[in-house]
């Protein structure tokens, strides 16, 4: 979940056996929190620009810890250059090709080929990978391949992007990506299933969520990546964060990027006062995303979706204001945009937008936010490509719907609707009646909490009806949504080897030699220790939001969480 559990104090004893060797005692993420911010200001950017989640707690001091963490980012002109992860995964490719190793003075590499850079004595050779291998992390974004379910990519929210060729039995991080980026959608062309985009920047609002550097492009169904210049946010910081990319149905050089722009002004406090985007809009590509043009420049846009039946029609959803967020369509392809009846007033908060064949459905958060428990969540439909809105049902699935708002609607059946919040809901007749399929905390007999994507296997139809849903815990999947007959049945982890979990604090022990203690407290996964069993396998210890962890230097089997 986005907030936190607070004055949170746990203690555990951990029994012995808990043995690794000294070289594998490094988290594999870094840690949140020291994760630099760009604003498309200086380093000495006002408080008022660090922003936290809408309705959420203010932490300690946060001006002066992000104004520190900047500052330290900072180049010579007090800049966070938002391409630094881009010219790092460039530079060791250059480095790659070229042989030329750092810690080799520049001379060739050695005639085996390896790839061995020193910096301070540091060998990569000397470091391991110790997971969490079996825990997942927050998945913004799924694609699976129209030609074989068994691959599928998923974009964390700060951890890349990584991919399966097995239907998630095994995930690794495609190549050439860099590999603490966040990515909040995947689009795949209909009309050309090998080219694959990503837009990066997780822009819902996040005190704590990462700005991205553009759109990244695949032409070999994900294997590698190569940033569009077009969206570099050098030239716009409009690109800092990528909500959703649309490819028309038809024509897979016509595309739609909902950004959101460089800063919010929100305070974190978030008293409700000022929470706007200083840039951000909707962005229209006629040639495969080399140029674009900006089509609505008003506010922010959160979602886009061209119609999957007609590619004249389009809808997106627009951040208006603090809250507040209205539906436009367009009848042209993108050029032009109409609001409908569902605008900012009538309806309050972040709107998801899904179709089935003509039908479009929004999944909408009435009652927008602080966590209030089934809060809110309604269903609106459309018939008429999005002009005119009617409430379908209230299934009250948004929690915090301005954080974790997904919905789904069956392309064979348009009666057949999922929606997710905390929870996932499915209705059978259109939105009217739901039911609840999800319960998390019944995990892992049940679905992880707060949903961000879900999408159908390849030939979803009466043979095949598997879907898959991105959330705060990874990958899961229901092998058939119609057999899933109560919130505990059906379900499926597929987060084996997906590296992606985010740790906010982490802390560790030598006292006792050979057996280190490692923990750390994670978004949305709770406090987590290693199990020094020579593999990636952790255990948690804490609940919900981990946050700051210690280890009792006098007595290492016991540990703290404060979340």
């Amino acid at each position: 979940m986005a907030f936190s559990i607070k004055h949170l104090l746990l203690a555990l004893g951990l029994a012995g056996g808990l043995a690794a060797s000294a070289s594998a005692y490094v988290l594999h993420q870094r840690n949140l929190m020291e994760q630099p911010r760009y604003l498309g200001g200086p380093a000495t950017a006002s408080a008022e620009e660090e922003e936290e989640e809408e309705g959420g707690m203010r932490p300690d001091k946060p001006e002066e810890w992000a104004r520190f963490r900047r500052l330290q980012q900072a180049d010579e002109n007090g800049m966070v250059d938002p391409n630094g992860a881009v010219n790092a995964v460039a530079a060791r490719r250059s480095m790659v090709r070229a042989g030329a190793l750092p810690g080799l003075g520049g001379h060739a590499a050695p005639r085996d080929g390896a790839f061995r850079p020193m910096a301070a004595g540091i060998d990569r050779g000397t470091w391991s990978w110790i997971g969490p291998g079996n825990v997942g992390g927050r998945v913004l974004a799924l694609s699976v391949d129209p030609t074989d379910g068994a691959k599928i990519l998923a974009g964390s929210a700060g951890g890349g992007i990584w991919s399966t060729d097995n239907g998630g039995g095994s995930w690794q991080p495609v190549g050439e990506f860099p590999g603490s980026m966040a990515v909040s959608t995947l689009a795949r062309s209909p009309a050309a299933p090998g080219v694959v985009y990503a837009g990066t920047g997780e822009g819902f609002f996040l005190c704590d969520s990462l700005p991205g550097a553009g759109i990244f492009r695949s032409t070999n169904n994900g294997v590698t990546w190569a940033q569009l210049a077009s969206t570099n946010p050098v030239k716009s910081a409009d690109w800092l964060h990528v909500n959703r990319i649309s490819v028309h149905p038809t024509n897979p050089n016509i595309l739609l990027a909902a950004t959101g722009g460089s800063s919010y002004t929100a305070r974190c406090a978030g008293d409700g006062t000022g929470a706007t985007s200083s840039s951000g809009g909707l962005y229209r590509s006629i040639d495969g995303g080399a140029s674009w043009t900006k089509v609505f420049s008003t506010a922010n846009v959160v979602d886009a979706q061209f119609q999957p039946t007609s590619g004249n029609n389009a809808i997106i959803s627009v951040r208006v204001s603090f809250s507040k967020y209205a539906i436009y369509y367009s009848n042209d392809a993108g050029v032009k945009w109409s609001l409908s009846n569902l605008t900012s007033t009538n309806s309050g908060g972040r709107k998801e937008i899904a179709y089935s064949g003509s039908t479009a459905y929004a999944s909408v958060d009435n009652v927008a936010g602080a966590f209030v428990p089934t809060s809110g969540g309604q269903v609106w439909a459309s018939e008429n490509g999005g002009a005119t809105w009617k409430l379908r049902g209230t299934p009250n699935h948004l929690a915090q719907g301005w954080f974790a708002n997904a919905i789904w609607a069956d392309p064979t059946n348009s009666q057949h609707v999922i929606v997710g919040g905390l929870d996932l809901w499915e209705s059978l007749d259109g939105g009217v009646r739901w039911k609840a399929i999800s319960d998390w905390t019944a995990v892992p007999a049940s679905a992880h909490a707060d949903h961000h994507a879900i999408v159908s296997a390849p030939g979803y139809g009466s043979a095949n009806r598997t879907l898959f849903f991105g959330n705060d815990g990874g990958v899961y999947k229901a092998v058939d949504i119609s057999a899933i007959t109560s919130p505990t049945t059906g379900w499926t982890s597929l987060n084996k080897g997906l590296g992606v979990t985010q740790f906010y604090d982490g802390a560790g022990s030598m006292v006792g030699g050979s057996s280190p203690l490692i923990v750390g407290g994670t978004q949305d996964n709770g406090s987590l220790v290693y199990l020094n069993n020579g593999g990636t396998d952790w255990q948690q210890f804490g609940p919900g939001d981990g946050g700051f962890v210690a280890v009792d230097a006098s007595t290492p089997s016991l540990t703290h969480a404060y979340g």
